[in-house]
């Protein structure tokens, strides 16, 4: 997997290996999506559904999670919530600063921010 996993209290990686998850017309960010209704595969190899990468977090950290993004090695922002409603926001965080996978017209992804997950 891309995402290196600390047991011990963290889960890191690149911002663009968060899973885009539902379209936001159907589950707005800030709202949950049940989990019998979440993407469980991916077009990525070794990449993360939203259906895993949910189920991943609360069995790391329980039900609220806090996601701290760093742009360049410097804190850029961080959420806080229930696991579905901060992955919606950290992605489209990385939809607004370029860092998602299957970007149109030749641009390769903003490889520049990275996230750290932790209990809250």
């Amino acid at each position: 997997m891309a995402i290196s996993i600390n047991y011990v209290t963290t889960m890191e990686g690149n911002l663009l290996n968060i899973p885009s998850g539902k379209p936001f017309s159907d589950v707005p960010v800030g709202q949950t999506c049940d989990p019998s209704s979440m993407i469980d595969t991916t077009i990525y190899p070794n990449e993360y559904s939203q259906f895993s990468f949910y189920h991943r977090c609360k069995d790391l950290f329980g039900e609220k999670i806090t996601c701290k993004i760093f742009r360049a090695g410097q804190h850029y922002k961080t959420y806080s919530g229930d696991i579905e409603v901060v992955r919606g926001k950290a992605y489209k965080e990385a939809i607004n600063v370029g860092a998602t996978l299957g970007r149109r017209k030749g641009k390769s992804p903003n490889k520049d921010y990275k996230f750290e997950i932790t209990a809250a």
